[in-house]
């Protein structure tokens, strides 16, 4: 499987399961605890494969600049 498809298979278990926690089928709070996780892995993977060698841009400086004479 893709990444996507593995996130589509995910965002579908997800809303399922969203829908029968609506309708009562089952427990809000392990729903809750779910996407909360869910949501805390994505975190963690995101800050994990950012390029750490990737310096900002700061072309803005929060100095003031000289105006010409």
């Amino acid at each position: 499987m893709t990444t996507i498809q593995k996130l589509v298979a995910a965002g579908l278990l997800f809303a399922v399961w969203g829908g029968f926690a609506l309708a009562g089928l089952t427990p809000v709070a392990g729903f809750i605890n779910a996407v909360y996780a869910a949501l805390v892995g994505l975190g963690v993977f995101h800050i994990t494969m950012t390029n750490p060698a990737q310096q900002p841009d700061n072309t803005q400086s929060n100095q003031p600049q000289e105006s010409p004479k």
